[in-house]
């Protein structure tokens, strides 16, 4: 099952995996607590500070 969400607190909840997209495309595909704990600085930072920051 697919599920597009914003709220990156729900999405680990309810992930395995979670997939970090930039215009369309994926740049990562990892464990939540891969994502939040592991964080790649040239994607990952900067869309979960914009996404968060709302």
């Amino acid at each position: 099952m697919l599920i597009v969400k914003h709220k990156m607190p729900f999405a680990c909840d309810i992930s395995d995996r979670i997939a970090m997209l930039d215009a369309g495309r994926i740049i990562e595909h990892r464990s939540p607590y891969s994502i939040f704990n592991h964080l790649d600085p040239r994607h990952t930072l900067a869309l979960l500070h914009s996404v968060l920051s709302h």
